[in-house]
C-alpha cells in the first residue's frame, strides 16, 4: 500500500470511528438531536484527514521519539479543538466559553491517552507473539537426524 492509499484508507477508518464515538457520546449525554448534518460529518472527515496525516510524523527518524509524540499530540489537540468549536447549539450560536475549551482539551487528552495505551499494549503483545513465533521457527529448524 503506497502512502496515498494509506492516508485515504486511514482517514476513512478514522471518520467511521470518530462518528461512532460521537453517537455513543451523544447517547450517553442524552442529547436529543442524535443526528449528524453534512457540515458536521465533513468536519469529522477533515479532523480524520489531519489525524491520518499526523501519522507520518512517526516516519521522521531525525526527530527524537519524545518530540514526535509531543508534536503528534499538539497537532491533534489543535485539530480537535477546531472541530469542537464548530459544534453549534440548535439555535445556531457557537459554544465558546472557557469551560467548553477546557472540557474539549480534557476529553481529547483522555481519549489520546487511552488510544496510546491500547496501541502500546497491542504493539507489545504483537512483538512478543512475533518473537515467540521466531523462536519456535528457529527451534523447528534445528537439526533432525534422518536416520534413527
Amino acid at each position: 500500500m503506497n502512502n496515498t492509499e494509506k492516508f485515504i484508507y486511514h482517514a476513512c477508518a478514522y471518520t467511521v470511528g470518530v462518528s461512532i464515538v460521537f453517537f455513543i457520546f451523544a447517547r450517553l449525554m442524552k442529547i436529543d438531536e442524535l443526528s449528524i448534518s453534512f457540515l458536521r460529518y465533513f468536519t469529522i472527515f477533515a479532523f480524520s484527514l489531519v489525524l491520518s496525516g499526523s501519522e507520518f510524523l512517526f516516519t521522521i527518524e531525525k526527530l527524537p521519539k519524545y518530540l514526535r509524540h509531543i508534536l503528534h499530540y499538539l497537532i491533534l489537540c489543535i485539530a480537535f479543538f477546531v472541530v469542537f468549536l464548530t459544534v453549534q447549539k440548535s439555535s445556531g450560536e457557537y459554544q465558546f466559553r472557557v469551560d467548553t475549551v477546557f472540557a474539549a482539551i480534557f476529553i481529547f487528552s483522555a481519549f489520546y491517552v487511552i488510544a496510546t495505551l491500547i496501541y502500546l499494549f497491542v504493539a507489545k503483545s504483537s512483538k512478543k507473539t512475533a518473537k515467540d513465533a521466531k523462536a519456535q521457527e528457529k527451534a523447528s529448524n534445528a537439526y533432525k537426524p534422518k536416520f534413527k
